[in-house]
């Protein structure tokens, strides 16, 4: 299992909108699972609006 924190995070980059989802598909290849937490309501609305959300577990 991988875990991502996110506590404290007030912004996010199209960079680490990639990077998350390069790490589900190398999580998803190799048997592991992605795990995204502590995320602010305002990110989260940031990664459904990217659609992030259907492939990566968050939690606020």
């Amino acid at each position: 299992m991988v875990i991502v924190d996110l506590l404290g995070a007030r912004y996010v980059s199209s960079e680490l909108l990639n990077f998350l989802l390069l790490c589900e598909m190398d999580c998803q290849r190799n048997g592991a699972t992605l795990k995204v937490r502590d995320v602010a309501p305002d990110l989260l609305r940031v990664f459904r609006f990217a659609g992030l959300n259907q492939v990566i577990d968050f939690s606020a």
